[in-house]
């Protein structure tokens, strides 16, 4: 009786083979699919990760810039008053008060 079921066995056997080595071969390419995908989104959040960085940085340059030019600015305002203080234009502002011809061509334009 053992030599009729040993053929079917044998069979059986290797179809259970056949099914695991499918199974197997399925399970590789699907850790290996979601390997490349981890190792993709890994490498597009290191992008970004550069991308913030340097924008970052530039928004620093940014700000340095406008912290120069909001100096330049204060010191032309400090020479400005300066200026407007000293003789001649005191001088200047005195004569064209007194000319009233040239205060009437300013009203009418």
């Amino acid at each position: 009786m053992g030599k009729p079921n040993a053929p079917v066995a044998g069979i059986f056997r290797s179809e259970i083979e056949r099914q695991l080595l499918e199974i197997q071969d399925a399970f590789s390419a699907f850790v290996d699919d979601a390997e490349r995908q981890k190792q993709d989104a890994e490498g597009r959040l290191r992008e970004a990760e550069q991308q913030k960085k340097d924008a970052e940085d530039r928004l620093r340059t940014i700000e340095r810039q406008k912290q120069d030019v909001e100096a330049q600015l204060r010191e032309a305002a400090w020479q400005l008053r300066k200026l407007q203080k000293t003789l001649p234009v005191r001088i200047v502002r005195f004569f064209r008060r007194l000319n009233p011809s040239r205060s009437a061509r300013k009203r009418l334009r």
